[in-house]
């Protein structure tokens, strides 16, 4: 599911990534807040806001889990340009294991598909039905491609436009678990008010990955996660759908490199290859094939993008 959809995307970005951008403002769908106040959350016996917010999260999100049922209907729009150009640029023994592994999973047709044309995309449905922890699939349907997909491309196309929406906002109950979460030394950062709710906003980095979490005080949910990675941005806005129970609407990735003309992106790749002796190795080979490519295709502008909403009905607890 969410995992799967991980090895698609980064299959996809392995040869591209830029410097993360710092967000300027927060956003809640259509509104914009651009005034924070100190955290207001009083924590029992003097424990960290951070971890005690996370804790709740943790534990609410375990017992929805158990107790939760709903209908859904998923749309994934995917999309992308000029994505051959970076597959030709991989070293012969790099394409040839990454082919084997895509093959393994029953991959590889999707990524041949994405890769083997100049522009793509693909608009997927998909009904489930969520009971327990468990979910149902009862429809999945190819609404719009371009070009038309066989029939072993819309198969691995569902193993990844198909997924839990529960398990895309908290993960397995544990995402954003206090002993998962260590590693992003989360701090509250600040609280923000709509419609008379305070909104806790939480804010960590492990590597390179930056995370902002925004917690709904009191009910414990979660309405918007900001992922920022050298490689791009991913937005995932949540809304409460019934019983004070936090799912996501909408994701957006937005990769950095998206729609830069070809001579930005060696500059954006030449950027990540400076940032260590290792990689600068490894990555040689890989620019100059990159550098050919765009040679030859001086025109290019490889791009991905990638995005779902989700509408819910008969949400019970």
């Amino acid at each position: 599911m969410m995992r799967r959809k991980a090895i698609f995307l980064f299959t996809l970005f392995v040869l591209i990534s830029s410097g993360a951008r710092a967000q300027q403002q927060v956003y809640f769908g259509d509104s914009m807040y651009v005034t924070t106040m100190a955290p207001l959350v009083v924590t029992p016996h003097g424990e960290d806001p951070a971890l005690y917010i996370l804790k709740q999260v943790a534990a609410k999100a375990k017992e929805n889990a158990k107790t939760l049922e709903f209908e859904a209907t998923v749309r994934d729009v995917m999309g992308c340009r000029d994505m051959n150009i970076l597959l030709n640029a991989l070293p012969k023994a790099m394409k040839f294991f990454m082919k084997i592994a895509m093959k393994i999973s029953g991959m590889w047709p999707l990524i041949d598909y994405f890769t083997g044309n100049k522009e793509v995309s693909v608009i997927t449905e998909c009904d489930l039905f969520f009971s327990r922890k468990k979910i149902e699939i009862e429809r999945q349907q190819v609404m719009d491609a371009s070009p038309d997909l066989n029939e072993k491309q819309v198969n691995a196309l569902f193993k990844v436009t198909t997924f839990n929406p529960f398990t895309a906002l908290y993960g397995d109950d544990r995402r954003w678990h206090p002993k998962e979460a260590k590693g992003f030394g989360f701090k509250v950062v600040g609280a923000l008010e709509e419609d008379g709710e305070v909104i806790d906003v939480l804010a960590g980095q492990k590597d390179r990955t930056k995370v902002t979490i925004f917690v709904v005080e009191d009910s414990w949910g979660i309405k918007r996660v900001e992922y920022t990675h050298p490689m791009g941005t991913g937005i995932l806005e949540a809304r409460n759908v019934g019983h004070d129970v936090y799912l996501p609407v909408s994701y957006k990735l937005r990769p950095n490199y998206t729609g830069l003309p070809a001579d930005s992106l060696q500059k954006l790749i030449r950027k990540e290859l400076e940032s260590g002796e290792k990689i600068k190795r490894r990555g040689r080979s890989i620019m100059k094939r990159v550098d050919k490519q765009l040679d030859k295709n001086p025109e290019a502008s490889p791009g991905l993008t990638f995005s779902y909403r989700v509408n819910y009905r008969n949400v019970k607890k």
